[in-house]
């Protein structure tokens, strides 16, 4: 049976002229026949009504005279409109399934206006993808995103000057101005430099993939977290990473920081580098990280899954992700693989995993801006429908491989020795 959660539900509350001007406009731009999985909600003013409700509710709290509760005067519709939920009139969402290229998975926010506020925390604009052109070959999971630090700020700053008014402004000035080095470097001086093209990519270890735990695959494999262009910001945060442990490391510019944890048999070294050619600064496990990441024989474009996947996508937008079936299949056929001897839910937890293993494979995805909306469209092996069913199933599957075996009964008195005689 198909899932159409849409107008049937929403025809009570709004008029269906609305619904289904909102509906059949994002059901348009979704270019969906026959989706396996649809869900439309119609927010036209629901979070200005939600706000002023939730405003007259806490003040009517406030009046009780709470105990230790300073009487902020919260605006709750001011909050969702800094958050840029105020203007989203609906928000829709569909699976369909495509021949053998499993589902297209799509979800689509509509506003009254541009997007604004979180919606555009990972940029105010498109932007190509270009980490198909970079990342290596052999990388289990790459994706890239653009972070606008000085539009998280401002969310932020604008929501305390709301809650405290000219106190709120004073504070968060005064704590952005304040120095946190000798050189006079300020929380603000960092934030201004957070725009920047984010790029990630890792290739799970072989050996910790067959001897597991698990998490150890991510861990012993190489690991690159890449930051386009805030190479400069090294220098000046270089004081705070010898606060935190960080050591000189080698780096092959010499501008380099090292921290290495290590207990029980557990070692990993973290790596905070600025690379002089490209300007870009550089978070990475291990030192083969380095070499894996900016100088691949192969990049990943070169390979057929990721091509396919990638030319079936915007080649533009906020965001990007791709994972190969070697990864997906990770995240479950070890699930057991710290289960103890002998424990009961063995059972369980095999049948658990063969179902879970039927809903992995190779995904792809991005999120992009029109012009009065932010998208997010997805190629996966499973629909929106079948993905929760999934979560679900693998959290308490995981939780069991864990559980110890229970105890074994306590033998009553007298059990032990073979007396089984009775008290006179």
């Amino acid at each position: 049976m198909k899932i159409r959660l849409s107008l049937a539900a929403l025809a009570l509350i709004v008029p269906a002229g609305l619904i289904a001007n909102t509906y059949e406009d994002n059901l348009d731009s979704l270019d969906v026949e026959n989706p396996e999985f649809l869900l439309h909600l119609n927010l036209e003013d629901d979070f200005n009504d939600l706000g002023s409700l939730l405003s007259g509710a806490y003040m009517a709290y406030l009046a009780t005279g709470p105990q230790n509760v300073p009487p902020i005067p919260l605006d709750f519709q001011a909050l969702f409109n800094r958050l840029g939920l105020s203007s989203l009139k609906a928000w829709t969402m569909a699976s369909e399934k495509v021949g053998e290229k499993g589902f297209l998975n799509q979800s689509l926010f509509r506003f009254d206006g541009a997007p604004s506020g979180y919606f555009l925390i990972t940029g105010r604009e498109n932007r190509s993808f270009t980490i198909g052109s970079n990342a290596p070959a052999d990388a289990d999971m790459v994706a890239e995103m653009y972070f606008d630090g000085p539009v998280l700020l401002e969310i932020v700053r604008n929501v305390l000057v709301d809650l405290m008014g000219d106190m709120g402004r004073g504070m968060i000035d005064g704590q952005l101005q304040q120095p946190i080095n000798e050189e006079g470097l300020t929380p603000q001086d960092i934030i201004d430099q957070l725009q920047s093209k984010i790029y990630v990519a890792l290739r799970a270890d072989d050996g910790a993939l067959v001897e597991g735990p698990p998490a150890m695959a991510l861990l012993q494999g190489p690991l690159m977290v890449s930051f386009s262009g805030l190479g400069d910001l090294l220098p000046l945060i270089s004081p705070l990473l010898v606060q935190k442990g960080f050591t000189p490391g080698q780096g092959s510019s010499g501008k380099a920081w090292k921290l290495h944890v290590g207990q029980q048999g557990f070692s990993l070294d973290l790596y905070v580098e600025a690379v002089e050619a490209s300007g870009d600064l550089l978070l990475y496990l291990g030192e083969q990280s380095r070499d894996w990441f900016l100088n691949p024989e192969e990049t990943i474009d070169s390979v057929a899954e990721y091509e396919d996947m990638a030319d079936q996508l915007p080649d533009e937008g906020l965001s990007f992700w791709f994972a190969n079936e070697r990864i997906s299949k990770w995240q479950f056929e070890n699930i057991d693989s710290q289960m103890p001897e002998g424990s009961p839910y063995a059972g369980v937890v095999a049948v658990g995993k063969q179902f879970l293993m039927r809903f992995t494979g190779t995904q792809a995805g991005c999120s992009f801006l029109e012009e009065d909306a932010y998208r997010v469209k997805a190629w996966q092996p499973t629909s929106y429908k079948s993905g929760t069913a999934v979560a679900l199933l693998a959290i308490p599957v995981g939780m069991l491989s864990a559980l110890p075996p229970p105890p074994p009964p306590e033998e009553a008195p007298g059990e032990a020795d073979g007396d089984d005689s009775t008290p006179d």
